[in-house]
């Protein structure tokens, strides 16, 4: 499985603490009526692993599943007198809270009824914004000194640090100082705490550009 590379730049220092490199797939299944189905078996399988989870509509129609790491899901709904009800290549980013809604249709469950998803203009389920960089512009964009880091600076409210240790690459989002960015790669803190005079990076370990097995694409999340 492919390394993925997560930047979490958190605006909200005290909520810092519980963010992680995950997100949570939710939605409600209701019938051709509109009414909800409780009991409903809600599959989440990752494409790229094969590891699903599952669990059951609660009386509200309600699921949610999670965390879970990101990726690229497949999800599945089941319920006894329904036809069984798929959504594919539904892409799971850092923080997300994806919404994925089921209409069942009367039938048999070995009947299937599948929809490739589209990924949302807009993500209702969450107040935080969030930015990726795909690999393409990881791979073509020019970066002076070589610095994934510096591809902040294509989000909107992200403005280069112009008074921090990190002279290079350092950002300041939403006007929070630079050293309130948190950095993980693949769920573990990379924050480099000392930055001094030898290594000046707010990084412990930046990963080359070139390493393109490595870095698929870079998340920027700002919590509101």
């Amino acid at each position: 499985m492919l390394t993925r590379l997560l930047l979490l730049l958190y605006v909200a220092a005290l909520a810092a603490f519980a963010q992680q490199d995950m997100g949570v797939i939710t939605g409600i299944v209701t019938d051709s009526t509109g009414a909800v189905v409780p009991g409903a078996r809600v599959t989440a399988t990752d494409l790229a692993t094969g590891e699903s989870r599952n669990l059951l509509s609660n009386a509200e129609g309600a699921y949610t599943i999670g965390p879970m790491r990101i990726g690229t899901y497949e999800v599945a709904v089941e319920r006894e007198g329904f036809r069984r009800a798929v959504r594919t290549n539904l892409e799971l980013h850092a923080q997300d809270r994806l919404r994925a809604d089921f209409q069942l249709q009367v039938g048999q469950v070995s009947d299937v009824l599948t929809v490739s998803a589209e990924a949302p203009l807009l993500q209702s389920e969450t107040s935080s914004l969030a930015h990726v960089v795909g690999e393409r512009e990881i791979r073509e964009l020019p970066l002076n000194g070589r610095n994934f880091q510096q591809l902040a600076w294509l989000s909107a409210g992200i403005m280069p640090a112009t008074r921090s240790r990190d002279r290079e690459s350092g950002f300041n989002a939403h006007g929070q100082a630079a050293n309130q960015n948190n950095f993980i790669v693949d769920g573990i803190d990379n924050n480099n705490n000392v930055m001094g005079m030898q290594d000046r990076k707010a990084q412990v370990i930046v990963p080359s550009l070139d390493a393109e097995r490595h870095l698929r694409r870079t998340r920027y999340v700002q919590l509101c």
